[in-house]
């Protein structure tokens, strides 16, 4: 704007919008031309004078001031000019009108009255502004605007009048009201020059009408030049948009197809009946409404037109949507209304956002042809074609078609469904595809598709009498339909049912396929599946109706479900399936309607009878029941009354039944109740001749007593003498001493004795006091009778066990055995089966031998014999290696002696020099000075030293002097070493018990006698582990007397040479020893293996005991190790080897008695046999020197065989005198 100065204190001009004048400024006088210097006044700086020129540019301020009317028709620039209120401006150049564009905040042209543009353009980017009662008639015809601002403010009025106006560049912003008033038959609005795009922008508060005038009422927003210049004309509505009667607006232009032109929506537009809006551009629906009358219609027409839908886009019923073009996203647009569709939604390039049209239930469309690309459409209205037309819905990618409505093909008509991309599309059906006689359902995939193309949901239904061809991707867990009323439905291609699809047919009369019954038919193989429906309408007779025919192929499968009416089965042949229907499915002679058991033929007629469940004659009410020629059981035709209680037949009506008070068993007379029940109830009996129902001593019968009363209802009072009487509650004919009675005779139940000493249980005798009794019932005893052997206090319980001696698993039958707490050694629950030997562990089968003729251990590999002994017989061996069995000094590994022979079978003979070697029989490492040999190595039995005082036994040393040995073997000292004390001379087996809190005779037990009463001990077993799971290593806890009261003790596992808890099971507990009983078990579980291994320990430690001291606090148990090891038997005539490696020897040899083994370790199994290998003796060591009892052997020679410390087996041979 020009600068000015203000001149101040002169008048304002009296118009309707004044402002301060400064030199320079023009104003109108007159009508006339804009050229005419006669029309106009100009201001000197102080009046208005006559003006000598028309104003230019270069002028002041310009005013059109009222009543006058300035033609402009010359080209010029203008600057600042306002045309007052009442003032006109009229254009009527076909040259240029420029407006001088000014600051940014600067309007080039007011107007508050009228511009009447009628041609010419208007340029050089100026801004012009409609106030409020001014007016702009657009009348440009081919003319227009570049580069402007026009800005309608609230109350100024917009009018396009003419043919057509381009506003290139120019932006109008419309706050007031634009009317589009065509006089001719189109009428547009557009940009021709490149890169100037024009903007009509009717902001929140405009409204652009559009208005018919006669025939004309085509308004357009176009582009014009070529594709892809920036010059189109792009309208935004935030406000109203009305679009009257008749009126159309279009966006795109004729022929124009720039994507650049634009509509953007976010207002209310509001579609009057028979009017249209039309796009070839872009439409954008931001929001707002759009609203229609009568027969409203959008119509998008001309590519690359599109309609999208960036939020939720809700089109009334009244509106007629037309897509020919394009449909975009993001968001949904629903139609209410009409839909004729024949464009796409989506392109195929995914260029725009995915579309998603839905028809809601109120909508109808009619499908000409279109393409899906990536978008969703959703029927929930109908959707037909044009009859006798061919309709194809294309999918160019992902697109889904959702029918949830009715999708309707009438007569004749064809829907070729083609996915012909890579990508996966679903055409999914939620509702009704029905097509009609004569139409066609077609569907063909591209290779790339993976899934199913066609999805008939649960929900969805094929219909109708036409054709369907899914040549491939088709799933259905829906229903198939064949006719709308009686039809055929042929299905070729993918098969038509599935596990969860259902057939239904209609089944009406004989009248044939197609017209009496549904029939599906099909070319090529069809597989059964899914539920078969039947419905049966009209008057159907009986017969074979085929409801399934193929011209080709075979039938294979079945039906999974069958609903079919009453009378209706089905016949499943190679090329067709048949129902065949019998009006009366059982023969009975009545037909399936009126048969109330079509299927039964004993039964045919329904009646009302009387229900008789106990058969008495009377009734408990009347039942409606299907029978046949009889009355079933139960029921009755007729009836003699009502029955109270149909369950009894004893009883139909109401019995009396008297008062039991004291409950003797007799009634009071006067005390009545009555009941229908043949029983009494409660507290009530059936008969009344109680003389007194408040003391059950009294009834009739009753025994009398001296008590003053008439017990016996006799009429006499205390006849006879009175006797007490105990009750016998368990009756074992001894009498409760608290419960008695005094009467005549013996009241029932009741005995003479009174020594009972609980009368609520039998009890019987426990002679052993192991809480088991036995025999008849006592007055005092045990609740029991299951002891197997009352005189034994460690035996109470009887099972049929297997006889295993040796404790190897393998039986020598079964035996019935009477034991307690722990099975008995000799016995196993378990077998694994029959034992040649059952005297000997380590063997069930037979085991072959070799010949030892000459005694040096070593056998002959050419002489064996195979016996059931795990020990040799006499002269034989387990070794086959010797080289000489003739010669004893011959063996592998023999000393080698100067005597020319090859003594130790290396091939050689006297290598080496000889060694003097002393004789260690005792095997303690100290030699016999008075027994020894010359020898090149060192011979068996044979030691270096020569200074042992007794070669013939084991000698300890004895410290405390007290003839009792411990310790380590000495050359000089005792032969024992039981001393539990070796530095106490008051301490050693057999010492006086002294009251000195030592175990002084080396018991286990201190100061014993010493004013204990009651006393306990523990002892451990042995118990072999087996080869796997788990069993019970028993410890045994014994009193030394009975007691009167229960005894706690508690008890600790702890490890020996056994771990837990991979060798047994730790346990820390407490135990209770009933009173009156001497004996407890502890159960140890130890578990078994396959594993070689030395015996193994396990200590369990008693303590905390209440009711009694502990005697003996500790015990250890065994592990015995039952894996075998092989390895020879050295038998030497006295003396074998030990495993700590001495000596074990045998003495006395010979003997009569008792022969003792010196040397053995601990826990070792034991076995005396005869010459023929017979095992006649076995023990477990529980001593280093273990003593044998031999006096029941005959005389004779015999072997001892005895494990060593790993687990292998030595002998020793003796005579029994």
């Amino acid at each position: 704007m020009k600068t000015r100065l203000l001149l101040f204190g002169l008048s304002a001009l009296i118009v309707m919008h004044t402002h301060a004048q400064s030199a320079g400024d023009y104003r109108s006088k007159q009508t006339g031309n804009w050229n005419d210097a006669a029309n106009w006044e100009t201001f000197n700086g102080t009046n208005w004078v006559a003006a000598t020129n028309y104003p230019t540019a270069t002028d002041g301020e310009l005013s059109i001031i009222a009543t006058t009317n300035i033609t402009c028709n010359v080209t010029d620039n203008i600057d600042q000019l306002t045309i007052e209120a009442g003032g006109t401006l009229t254009i009527d150049n076909t040259e240029n009108f420029n407006l001088t564009a000014g600051p940014d905040d600067d309007v080039d042209l007011k107007i508050y009255g009228t511009l009447q543009w009628n041609k010419g353009w208007a340029g050089n980017c100026g801004t012009w502004e409609i106030y409020s009662g001014g007016i702009a008639n657009i009348n440009c015809g081919s003319y227009g605007t570049g580069c402007n601002t026009w800005n309608i403010k609230p109350g100024g009025t917009m009018n396009f009048i003419h043919v057509q106006c381009y506003i290139n560049g120019t932006t109008i912003n419309n706050e007031g009201t634009i009317n589009f008033t065509p006089d001719w038959e189109n009428m547009y609005v557009r940009s021709n020059t490149p890169n100037s795009p024009g903007t009509i922008h009717n902001k929140p508060n405009g409204t652009v009408n559009m208005i018919k005038t006669g025939n004309n009422g085509r308004f357009g927003i176009a582009s014009d030049g070529n594709n892809g210049s920036e010059n189109y004309v792009k309208f935004i509505n935030e406000g109203t948009l009305n679009l009257n009667e008749g009126t159309e607006l279009y966006y795109g232009g004729p022929g124009q197809t720039s994507s650049g032109i634009s509509f953007e929506n976010t207002g209310t537009i509001n579609i009057a009946n028979n009017a249209m809006l039309s796009n070839a551009g872009i439409f954008n629906f931001n929001g707002g409404n759009i609203n229609g009358t009568g027969n409203a219609l959008i119509r998008q027409i001309g590519y690359p037109g599109i309609w999208k839908s960036n939020v939720p886009c809700n089109l009334p019923v009244n509106i007629t949507f037309e897509l020919k073009t394009q449909l975009g996203g993001p968001a949904e647009t629903t139609i209410n209304g009409k839909l004729r569709f024949e464009g796409r939604l989506s392109n195929r390039d995914y260029s725009e956002d995915i579309a998603k049209l839905r028809l809601s239930p109120t909508g109808t469309a009619i499908l000409v042809s279109g393409y899906l690309g990536g978008a969703v459409l959703t029927n929930e209205g109908v959707i037909t074609m044009p009859e006798n037309w061919g309709s194809g819905l294309n999918w160019e990618g992902i697109g889904k078609f959702i029918n949830k409505g009715l999708l309707k093909l009438t007569a004749n008509q064809t829907l070729y469904l083609h996915n012909y991309e890579t990508e996966n599309g679903d055409f999914i059906n939620e509702g009704v595809v029905e097509i009609g006689t004569g139409g066609n359902l077609l569907s063909n995939t591209n290779s790339g598709q993976t899934n199913d193309f066609f999805k008939n949901t649960s929900a969805g239904i094929i219909k109708g009498n036409g054709y369907v061809q899914f040549d491939a991707g088709f799933s259905n867990n829906g229903a198939i339909t064949p006719g709308t009323s009686p039809g055929i439905l042929q299905f070729n291609g993918a098969q038509p049912l599935s596990a969860n699809s259902t057939l239904e047919i209609e089944v009406k009369d004989a009248s044939g396929a197609g017209t009496g019954h549904d029939q599906l038919t099909r070319s090529g193989d069809l597989t059964l599946a899914g539920k078969l429906e039947v419905i049966s309408t009209g008057n159907v007779p009986d017969g074979s109706y085929m409801i399934i025919s193929l011209s080709s192929g075979t039938i294979s499968g079945s039906f999974s479900e069958l609903d079919m009416p009453l009378g209706y089965t089905l016949t499943v042949n190679s090329d067709n399936v048949v129902l065949n229907y019998a009006s009366d499915m059982d023969d009975d002679g009545v037909i399936n309607e009126e048969d109330c058991a079509p299927t039964d033929a004993t039964k045919w007629q329904s009646a009302t009878l009387y229900i008789d469940a106990d058969g008495d004659g009377y009734d408990a009410g009347q039942e409606t029941v299907c029978y046949g020629a009889t009355v079933p059981d139960g029921y009755s035709e007729t009836s003699n009354g009502e029955d109270c209680n149909d369950d009894d037949a004893n009883v139909h009506s109401s019995q009396p039944y008297y008062a039991d008070n004291d409950g003797d068993g007799f009634g009071d007379a006067a005390n009545t109740t009555s009941a229908c029940s043949s029983t009494p109830p409660s507290g009530y009996v059936t008969n009344n001749t109680d003389c007194d129902d408040n003391d059950n001593t009294i009834y009739p019968g009753a025994p009398e007593l001296p008590d003053g009363k008439d017990n016996d209802c006799d009429g006499e009072t205390d006849e006879g003498a009175g006797t007490t009487w105990y009750e016998d509650a368990d009756g074992d004919g001894f009498g409760n001493p608290d419960v008695s009675q005094i009467a005549v005779s013996q009241p029932e139940g009741y005995v003479a004795d009174n020594t009972d000493c609980d009368d609520t249980k039998l009890l019987y005798a426990d002679n052993d006091g192991d809480g088991f009794g036995a025999g008849s019932p006592v007055a005092c005893g045990v609740d029991n009778d299951t002891d197997c052997d009352d005189n034994d206090d460690t035996k109470w319980q009887s099972g049929l066990l297997y006889i295993d001696f040796d404790s190897d698993n393998f039986d020598a039958g079964q035996a019935q055995v009477c034991y307690g707490a722990a099975i008995p050694l000799g016995y196993n629950p378990i077998s694994l089966g029959q034992d040649c030997n059952d005297h000997d562990m380590h063997v069930h089968t037979e085991q072959t031998y070799y010949a030892d003729y000459d005694g040096d251990g070593f056998g002959d590999p050419n002489n064996s014999i195979s016996v059931c002994e795990a020990v040799p017989p006499m002269y034989y061996v387990t070794d086959n290696t010797d080289c000489n069995d003739n010669d004893n000094t011959i063996y592998p590994g023999a000393p080698e002696l100067p005597d020319g022979k090859d003594n130790d079978c290396d091939g050689e003979t006297d290598e080496g020099t000889g060694t003097t070697w002393y004789e260690d029989a005792d095997g303690d490492g100290f030699g016999n000075p008075d027994v020894s040999q010359i020898a090149v190595s060192q011979p068996e039995g044979y030691v270096a030293d020569n200074t042992d005082c007794d070669d013939t036994k084991l000698l300890y040393a004895d410290n405390d002097g007290d003839g009792f040995g411990a310790g380590s073997l000495v050359a000089c000292g005792v032969d024992n070493n039981s001393d539990c004390n070796d530095n106490d001379a008051t301490i050693y087996p057999g010492a006086p018990e002294l009251c000195d809190g030592k175990d002084n005779n080396c018991d286990g037990t201190t100061d014993e006698g010493c004013g204990i009463t009651t006393s306990l001990r523990i002892d451990g077993l042995a118990m072999r582990e087996g080869n796997s799971g788990k069993r019970n290593l028993n410890f045994v806890i014994t009193l030394n007397k009975k007691s009167n009261v229960p005894i706690t003790v508690k008890y600790r596992t702890t490890d020996g040479s056994a771990t837990a808890p991979a060798d047994y099971v730790a346990a820390d507990k407490t135990i209770t020893i009933p009173a009156n009983t001497r004996l407890r078990t502890i159960n140890i579980a130890i578990n078994g293996d396959k594993d070689y291994e030395p015996n193994e320990t396990v200590k369990v430690e008693l303590y905390d005991a209440v009711n009694a001291t502990i005697a003996k606090s500790t015990a250890v148990g065994y592990i015995l190790n039952d894996d075998r090891k092989q390895s020879a038997v050295n038998e030497e005539p006295f003396a074998a080897k030990a495993a700590s490696g001495g000596k074990v020897t045998l003495s006395p040899n010979p003997a009569s008695n008792i022969i003792t083994l010196s040397g053995i370790s601990i826990g070792k199994h034991i076995t005396v046999s005869d010459i023929k290998g017979r095992t006649l003796i076995t023990q477990i060591s529980n001593a280093s020197q273990q003593k044998i009892n031999i006096s029941n052997l005959a005389a004779g020679t015999y072997i001892v065989r005895y494990e060593t410390e790993d687990g292998s087996y030595n002998s020793l041979k003796f005579i029994k005198q």
